[in-house]
């Protein structure tokens, strides 16, 4: 009996083992595809990413804007010429149509591409031209349009985190609306605003909410650049708010036009007799990018008022009462 039992143990005892590894628990891991970012990301509620796009791309009006930490553009008393500043100085980033006399003497290695190109834009078809002088020329020729740099001193107001709009189409149809809707989009000339409305393409333009257009006082508007800029924010159909110049309202022309612009709001901004602005002194200790512009008096006046009227509540154009009160 003792060796039956010893035979049965001996017989049972594999079997218990193979079994009792059999009942352990298993740990599924998820697939490696599960794991990674993205797909984490999109679990998040729609909310919740909706307010890190907002964190990513919308900032404050880039008049408002201050000088970056390391920037010693904006320094009371202290200029250091950034690569943006040393155009005006340096041989590296000048060309042969604006530096004729010292060109020759230039290492033919050295680039006309200074750091404010961006790497979004266009490749330039002339590549021996800086980048101050080939949206001058291009402007000049009526070719293919870019952005001016002149009186650009320092990159600051660039805007940041634009690459996640690349990260994946998901991300960039739920971004973009993020970034067109909520930014304010803001202008030192009529050329500058004609040219971004018209290469940002007509989904964009109709999405855009917030627009300014100011002028610094040693730089004024264009008249001849204004008719432009009207065809372009006569197609901005989303418009909400917009902030323009109160030297547009000296052109009884430029007011008819407004009243064909549809907009919630409309503010112009007077300028003072002295800096530019009212808070120049402030606007300067502070550092801002744009010191006069960065502090906005508005203009009140019974013409404004009409004009608010024809642009917001859609009311009719009586010329006689606009008239009336540009005369005044």
């Amino acid at each position: 009996m003792e060796e039956s039992e010893q035979e049965n143990n001996k017989t049972t005892r594999p079997q218990l083992f193979t079994q009792s590894l059999l009942v352990l628990p298993v740990c599924h891991y998820p697939p490696k595809s599960d794991s990674i970012l993205p797909n984490r990301f999109f679990r998040l509620p729609v909310e919740l990413r909706l307010q890190i796009y907002r964190i990513l791309l919308v900032r404050p009006c880039k008049f408002d804007l201050h000088h970056q930490f390391g920037c010693h553009v904006g320094i009371i008393g202290l200029f250091r010429p950034g690569p943006i500043a040393q155009l005006a100085t340096s041989k590296t980033f000048r060309c042969a149509e604006c530096n004729i006399h010292n060109w020759r003497s230039q290492d033919p290695d050295l680039t006309s591409d200074t750091p404010a190109s961006s790497q979004w834009g266009r490749p330039k078809r002339n590549p021996y031209l800086c980048d101050i002088c080939y949206p001058e020329l291009q402007y000049r020729l009526g070719l293919e349009k870019c952005p001016s740099m002149k009186g650009l001193e320092c990159l600051c107001a660039r805007r940041q985190n634009l690459a996640i709009l690349l990260t994946s189409r998901q991300i960039y149809q739920e971004a973009w609306p993020v970034f067109w809707t909520e930014n304010t989009f803001a202008f030192e000339s009529g050329r500058l605003l004609a040219e971004f409305m018209e290469a940002v393409g007509a989904q964009k333009r109709a999405a855009i909410r917030f627009v300014s257009l100011l002028a610094p006082k040693n730089n004024p508007l264009q008249d001849d650049e204004l008719p432009e800029c009207w065809l372009q924010l006569r197609e901005c159909t989303g418009l909400r708010e917009l902030e323009l110049d109160a030297s547009i309202l000296e052109s009884f022309e430029a007011v008819v036009e407004l009243t064909t612009i549809k907009t919630r709001e409309i503010r112009f901004m007077q300028k003072s007799k002295d800096w530019g602005f009212d808070s120049y002194g402030q606007a300067y200790r502070e550092r801002k990018i744009i010191r006069s512009l960065a502090y906005r008096r508005e203009y009140t006046d019974s013409l404004p008022d009409i004009l608010e009227l024809c642009m917001t509540r859609g009311s009719a154009n009586d010329k006689d009462s606009l008239r009336r009160a540009f005369d005044e």
